[in-house]
């Protein structure tokens, strides 16, 4: 049975992560921090810095060999994933309040892994209520 992704809100913008894949979109990280399109994903994997990264996770025998660490996907929630030791690389990198909370996130979601709680619909829940907030907020300035 596969998990259904989680939604995390950021500045009213949606975030996704695969508890399956242990990866993150992102294309949706880089816009919810709203970074400058310089940093967007497809010019932050060619860098000297994140290659290195990259190859340090290769060559690690503590990370499995057979995950993947960044790939394209297609359709409804396609864009660039990534590992999520990647994806903290990249937090970092975009923004440093977007870095603490995608922290916050990571920990939230390890917690529940370790103490075995599921609190994806809570999570989805959260994200539809900000959502809502969201467009609420706009319509009242219509």
């Amino acid at each position: 049975m596969t998990s259904a992704m989680i939604t995390f809100e950021y500045q009213g913008n949606g975030v996704a992560f695969d508890p399956d894949a242990r990866m993150w979109n992102l294309n949706a990280m880089h816009q919810a921090s709203g970074s400058e399109p310089s940093k967007a994903p497809r010019f932050w994997v060619r860098q000297q810095q994140t290659q290195e990264l990259l190859a340090a996770l290769f060559a690690d025998e503590t990370v499995s060999q057979a995950h993947s660490f960044i790939e394209t996907r297609e359709g409804r929630n396609g864009g660039t994933w990534a590992h999520w030791q990647i994806a903290a690389a990249y937090a970092h990198y975009l923004d440093a309040r977007f870095y603490l909370q995608w922290n916050r996130w990571a920990m939230e979601r390890a917690q529940q892994v370790a103490t075995g709680t599921d609190a994806a619909p809570l999570a989805r829940v959260a994200a539809l209520e900000a959502r809502v907030a969201v467009l609420e907020g706009r319509g009242r300035h219509q």
